[in-house]
């Protein structure tokens, strides 16, 4: 075989592994678009398919980790509105990539509520799952210290334990936690440990828990209808 005919075998057997790569990458994607689907059809859930709402839905969702720099992405996503007027719901896809957009940073599947009858300063919150060990303790505390939030500060909840659970990041300069210390708590229970970003008329909850399972094309309903319930109760806490 002539140098010429290897380099094209070479050159075809990377155009058909390339191939193989996309059809992959569109199956999965067709495939999670599936299991999403089935899961919220159901419960009267429809795909955003105005441009204008999806625009400003990605938009609000730019207060997610203040300190990335790189490319989002906000892929499938579905809306309910409450039966009475006062909220509507989001499921979501959202992608964290690098400036260059080759690498990807994360898959965050995001419930999402927006509210006339919300308006919210500035506010995080992560939680550390219940069932979490000692060692994935020690790494959340770290996590928390080196975590940059630009314009936020980490704020003490007053309560040791719930400290060692919980991360709640304010506007610099603010004392007043976001949410009452019971709300705080029961977070770490719901869908494998809830994280909240807020501000003004959205809140944003994700979960570490089903982040883990999004990797390996897991989507449990149960858990998404907790973070359902969590956002609508976080909602009723919250509004003015």
């Amino acid at each position: 075989m002539g140098f010429a005919t290897q380099t094209v075998s070479i050159l075809v057997g990377f155009a058909l592994l390339a191939s193989l790569f996309v059809y992959l990458t569109v199956r999965d994607a067709g495939n999670w678009r599936r299991k999403m689907e089935d899961i919220l059809l159901p419960i009267g859930f429809a795909p955003v398919s105005v441009p204008a709402e999806r625009a400003a839905l990605a938009q609000s969702l730019g207060i997610l980790q203040p300190a990335h720099t790189g490319k989002r992405l906000l892929q499938h996503a579905y809306r309910r509105p409450d039966p009475d007027g006062r909220f509507t719901l989001y499921v979501c896809d959202y992608y964290f990539g690098s400036a260059s957009g080759r690498a990807r940073g994360g898959n965050w599947l995001l419930v999402c509520l927006r509210s006339d009858a919300l308006a919210l300063a500035r506010f995080i919150v992560h939680t550390l799952p219940a069932e979490a060990g000692a060692f994935h303790g020690r790494l959340f505390a770290l996590l928390g210290q080196a975590i940059d939030m630009p314009g936020l500060q980490r704020l003490q909840t007053g309560d040791a334990s719930l400290d060692q659970r919980c991360q709640v990041f304010v506007p610099t300069g603010e004392r007043t936690l976001p949410l009452p210390a019971a709300l705080l708590r029961s977070l770490g229970d719901v869908a494998g440990g809830a994280n909240v970003d807020a501000g003004g008329d959205i809140l944003i909850l994700s979960s570490i828990g089903m982040m883990a399972e999004r990797i390996r094309q897991v989507l449990d309903p149960q858990k998404l209808q907790a973070l359902m319930q969590a956002a609508t109760g976080l909602y009723g806490a919250l509004r003015v």
